[in-house]
């Protein structure tokens, strides 16, 4: 239980970069991709301001912002978890560098279809490049694997217990 009051104290006043610090001890490219796309989503924001094309009803760059936003929450707070696994190293290597790599080309795409002025993801056409981005909804696969391999590292470092499976967390928890 104390690890997990000791996670909570950024919210209580330690400097966001102290904070920062810590996440890119715990893994470098999970805080260097939260760090980008905090950064993307502010030139996503000039891009809303700059660009007036709409596509499907929407500034053509709400999306990419949308996805640079989540993208920074998720990471920071998935290198916030790693803090909690510090006896799994191999653990967080691999889901660290998976998730960056997944994350950097899924936004590397929908920020180009957006520069384009196309939609991205789900778009069938009959041009190549327009299909393209139909990989993102299969880039999700890496990353959903080395999810649940974070998540049996923190069930077997808390001693979760599923009835079902009997190791780990229930799947789907999370």
């Amino acid at each position: 239980m104390s690890g997990t009051l000791r996670a909570v104290q950024p919210a209580e006043g330690i400097r966001a970069g102290a904070f920062f610090d810590r996440l890119w001890r715990t893994s470098p490219p999970l805080a260097a991709v939260g760090a980008v796309m905090i950064v993307a989503a502010a030139a996503s924001v000039v891009g809303m301001v700059v660009d007036p094309r709409i596509i499907t009803g929407a500034p053509a760059w709400l999306k990419p912002f949308k996805f640079a936003v989540s993208t920074a929450v998720y990471s920071l707070t998935l290198a916030w978890i790693f803090g909690l696994l510090p006896d799994w190293p191999r653990v967080r290597r691999v889901v660290g560098w998976t998730t960056a790599i997944v994350f950097v080309l899924e936004v590397v795409i929908i920020d180009a279809q957006a520069w384009r002025g196309t939609t991205s993801h789900f778009k069938l056409s009959d041009r190549a490049a327009d299909d393209a981005p139909n990989g993102g909804a299969t880039s999700g696969r890496p990353r959903w694997s080395a999810d649940d391999d974070c998540r049996r590292a923190l069930g077997r470092r808390n001693r979760w217990r599923s009835r079902r499976t009997g190791n780990g967390v229930e799947p789907g928890a999370w």
